[in-house]
C-alpha cells in the first residue's frame, strides 16, 4: 500500500499527490488502517509483507504505536522493523524530493511548510520507516498468545535478502512457540554467516569483549559473554542446547549453576533465532 505520511491543509491532501506512495488520510492513518484490518483478508498460512511509515509523537514512542494496531491471539505472527527514524525536516525533504522538488525551485519552501506545519499540529516528533510482517498461522496453538516482535534494525541488507528473513520470521515463530523445556531439548545449527569476534589486549588470556555478527538479511552485531558464544560454537546439529549446557558447566566448573545457566542460555537462543543466527536442525 502507499506508505508515506502526506500533509493535509484543510481536510485536502496538499503534497501533489503520487498514488505508489501517499497514503492521502491523516497522519499514518492508511498504515494503520491496513496493519488492522488486514487479518479478515488473511487466509490460513497468509501473510501480509508491506512497507510502512509510522509517526512518533511528543512523548509516545512509534514503534509502540505500531504494536497497538497488532492483532492479538495464538492465530497471528507479527515482525515490525524500523529501518530508520527520521526528522520531520528530513523526512518532508526527502519526499519532496522524491517527488521532483528541488530547493530553489518555486513552491520547494511552501511544501516544506505544508509537511512541517501539519506535523507540528500534530506533534509528531520523528518518523520511522520501515516493514511490517504479519501471518496468520496454518495451525494456531489456542494456548499461546500472539507471537509479536518490534524492533529497530538498521544494518546493511545482504543480496537478495528476501528468503533469509522470510526464513528467519518462520524460525522465529517457531521458537517462540516453544517452551524453556522444548529449547533444551532440541538441537541448533549456527548459521554459516555468524562470525565470532573476540577484542584482547595483547598477551591477555581473556577477551575483554565478545561478539557474534552476521552479513545475511540484515547485517547484525551483538554482544556475548563467554557462556553464549561457547554455546554458540558447539550448535553444529549433533547436540541438544541441554547437552550443550550439561558439558559447559562441567567444562567451567560452574557446579550448582546449572538452572541459571540453562536458563541463560535459553533466553540467548531465543533472540539468536530473531537475528537470523540460530535456527531449529529439524528445519
Amino acid at each position: 500500500p502507499p506508505f508515506v505520511v502526506t500533509p493535509r491543509v484543510d481536510g485536502e491532501d496538499a503534497s501533489g499527490r503520487y498514488e505508489y506512495r501517499d497514503g492521502g488520510m491523516v497522519g499514518d492513518g492508511l498504515a494503520e488502517r491496513v496493519v488492522r484490518e488486514a487479518p479478515r483478508h488473511l487466509a490460513a498460512g497468509g501473510t501480509l509483507l508491506c512497507l510502512a511509515n509510522w509517526e512518533s509523537h511528543w512523548g509516545v514512542d512509534g514503534l509502540e504505536r505500531v504494536r497497538g494496531w497488532l492483532p492479538a491471539g495464538p492465530e497471528f505472527a507479527t515482525w515490525v522493523i524500523e529501518r530508520d527514524r527520521v526528522s520531520p525536516l528530513r523526512y518532508a525533504e526527502t519526499w519532496a524530493r522524491d517527488g521532483g522538488a528541488r530547493s530553489g525551485d518555486a513552491g520547494f519552501d511552501g511544501l516544506i511548510r505544508r509537511w512541517t506545519d501539519d506535523f507540528a499540529a500534530r506533534r509528531v516528533v520523528a518518523l520511522g520507516l520501515g516493514s511490517i510482517r504479519l501471518h496468520r498461522m496454518l495451525v494456531p496453538h489456542p494456548d499461546t498468545e500472539a507471537v509479536i516482535r518490534v524492533e529497530q534494525a538498521e544494518g546493511a541488507y545482504s543480496a537478495a535478502p528476501g528468503t533469509v528473513l522470510a526464513d528467519v520470521f518462520a524460525a522465529g515463530i517457531e521458537t517462540a512457540r516453544l517452551s524453556d523445556d522444548e529449547i533444551l531439548d532440541l538441537e541448533w545449527l549456527v548459521d554459516d554467516a555468524v562470525t565470532e569476534h573476540r577484542e584482547h589486549r595483547p598477551g591477555q588470556e581473556s577477551p575483554n569483549a565478545i561478539a557474534l555478527s552476521t552479513h545475511a538479511g540484515i547485517a547484525r552485531r551483538v554482544a556475548a559473554d563467554p557462556l553464549l558464544a561457547a554455546a554458540v560454537g558447539a550448535c553444529d546439529g549433533e547436540l541438544s542446547l541441554r547437552q550443550i549446557a550439561a558439558a559447559l558447566v562441567t567444562l567451567l566448573e560452574l557446579d550448582g549453576a546449572e538452572h541459571e545457566i540453562a536458563e541463560a542460555l535459553v533466553e540467548g537462543v531465543r533472540e539468536l533465532v530473531w537475528l537470523g543466527m540460530l535456527r531449529p536442525a529439524a528445519r
